[in-house]
């Protein structure tokens, strides 16, 4: 067989791997809204009074807004250093090393404090958790 005998290869050129990574970033893209819209399923009976109600029970879960709270109003208000303090757990004489601290949350409702209240921002914040559990449990 000589070279003008055997068939013509086809070339995909450029086109070929783009178009399958321009489809592969469709796809992300719609696996990404659907967890985005599937995510509150878990939070359903708190959406109607996203305002009012936290997710759990109150023993565990009422602290989380505290802290976010204390976070904001330490750095803001008081310009002191939220990790001591005498005013969360006043009457059990408790400090923030009795029990679990969330200062990432409270530094990303710090700047959000004039515009959403705190349990506003608490759930929305258990949503998007939700969300990027979820989106992170499908691309690993």
């Amino acid at each position: 067989m000589s070279l003008k005998e055997t068939p013509a290869i086809k070339d995909t050129g450029p086109q070929g791997p783009a178009e399958s990574h321009k489809s592969d970033w469709r796809i992300h893209l719609l696996i990404v809204v659907f967890l985005f819209l599937l995510s509150p399923v878990r939070i359903l009976y708190v959406l109607p009074n996203i305002s009012t109600h936290i997710p759990g029970d109150v023993m565990d879960t009422a602290e989380y807004p505290i802290n976010e709270w204390w976070t904001a109003y330490a750095l803001l208000d008081l310009k002191t250093n939220p990790f001591n303090n005498d005013h969360i757990f006043f009457l059990l004489g408790q400090n923030l090393v009795q029990h679990t601290y969330t200062f990432l949350d409270g530094l990303f409702y710090t700047p959000l404090r004039p515009f959403v209240p705190l349990i506003t921002f608490h759930n929305l914040l258990v949503w998007m958790t939700f969300f990027i559990n979820n989106h992170f449990g499908i691309i690993t």
